[in-house]
């Protein structure tokens, strides 16, 4: 049987978790489905990687291509490249693509320094060019700007952008979205990412649900400083919390939605700057949303990284202390996390396609290890009040992550009988 129930051919991902993995993941998604059934309910915490599968950059992949706008709109740089000749920034960009082949940035650098950069030459441009002094609220306009088009550069046409919903691509997305909707599923939503990409996968199951409008969830995106947590058990409403910031770029393009939904206002959390500010002012509105989210009820954290120092400051402050005594219960959320991203240090391989199933056993020194490894990462997060779920992808060269939504199926079944 598969980790989920169900009878499934042995797979690269089984290979890479064994069956004490397995094992252990279901023992944890069965306790994730009685945090449905519990008063508080669960909330759902989304990251970059939720998106993936439909076209949308990772951070890493987002800072670079950041990076690489910054640099071409630069006039310095287009005179010391082009001369006086240099045309429209299309132009420019896709000459410059062409001739360095996407570079990558500062590997060793991490993505908080790199935003840092960005802004600062963004500012700088700007300078150049305002006719009165730099305001901050020009600054953020500016910035915001450059991060709506990196959002936006996979397609070009606006009518292309919610095709991915409708396909394969967008599985994950909608199966998101479909707990959100069910009655007995997830109670409010925090995003890290600035997208609307699941208010319109939910506008979309509730376009075509055919129950009584009235009856249809009210769906409520708050922003920035307007993340005001609210209690929704009536049952009514959502809420999604942008406490990062907002950039709708689905719904807009739909044709979908309306009102202030549409509207892409603020600033963002982006740049070192910013998100120390954030931990500088201890009751700034997003950081009381946050704090009051993650006490009031369990949390699945799903596409995270928990790479992101702003949010490792308030977990691991709101920890129980008791969570890494072995005492699985005291864990308080539960967060998804991909195996293969540590298999490839292992096995010093950027294709785990081409590991061969003697290698995934435990008489292998590197499986030895990866499990090791794993179980490192497991103590970590347990003692910080997370329950980690491992997920694997079968096929290196399709990244969509089906092992994440074959566990969605599995928790709406469950909780639909």
């Amino acid at each position: 049987m598969g980790v989920y129930g169900r009878p499934k051919a042995p797979s690269l991902a089984e290979g890479l978790l064994g069956s004490r993995l397995q094992t252990k993941n279901k023992e944890e998604i069965d306790r994730l489905k009685g945090a449905l059934g519990e008063e508080s309910g669960l909330a759902l915490c989304l990251g970059a990687g939720a998106a993936k599968d439909i076209g949308l950059p990772l951070w890493p992949e987002l800072i670079n291509d950041l990076m690489l706008r910054a640099i071409i709109t630069d006039d310095s740089f287009c005179r010391l490249f082009w001369g006086d000749e240099a045309g429209s920034q299309d132009e420019i960009r896709e000459q410059f693509l062409e001739a360095a082949q996407k570079p990558i940035f500062f590997k060793d650098i991490n993505a908080l320094e790199l935003a840092e950069y960005v802004s600062v030459m963004l500012e700088t441009q700007l300078e150049k060019t305002a006719k009165e002094r730099l305001t901050e609220k020009n600054a953020e306009e500016g910035l915001r700007r450059l991060v709506l088009s990196a959002l936006c550069e996979q397609w070009p046409e606006e009518s292309h952008r919610t095709e991915a919903f409708h396909n394969e691509h967008g599985e994950l997305i909608m199966a998101l979205a479909r707990l959100v909707v069910e009655e007995r599923g997830v109670k409010q939503v925090l995003t890290y990412n600035f997208d609307d990409a699941l208010e319109y996968a939910i506008n979309q199951i509730q376009r075509d649900s055919a129950a009584d409008s009235a009856k249809l969830l009210k769906i409520k995106s708050l922003r920035g400083r307007d993340c005001v947590y609210t209690d929704s058990n009536d049952g009514t409403e959502r809420f999604i919390y942008h406490i990062h910031g907002y950039l709708p770029i689905f719904i807009k393009a739909a044709g979908a939605g309306g009102g202030d939904e549409d509207e892409s206002t603020g600033g963002i959390i982006l740049s070192e700057r910013s998100y120390y500010g954030l931990e500088d002012e201890l009751y700034e509105p997003t950081n009381i949303c946050h704090a009051q989210l993650l006490t009031a009820h369990r949390c699945l954290f799903i596409g995270c990284s928990a790479q992101d120092h702003h949010f490792k400051r308030l977990t691991k402050g709101m920890a129980d202390p008791g969570s890494g005594n072995g005492n699985r219960e005291k864990t308080r959320h539960f967060i998804c996390l991909d195996v293969n991203s540590v298999a490839t240090g292992i096995y010093n391989t950027g294709n785990l396609a081409v590991i061969n199933s003697s290698d995934l056993n435990e008489n292998n020194v590197k499986y030895l290890m990866l499990q090791s490894a794993l179980d490192m990462k497991r103590d970590y997060y347990e003692k910080h009040g997370f329950s980690p779920i491992y997920f694997a992808i079968d096929d290196p060269n399709d990244r969509r992550r089906k092992d994440l939504n074959r566990m969605l199926e599995y928790i709406m079944e469950s909780i639909r009988h």
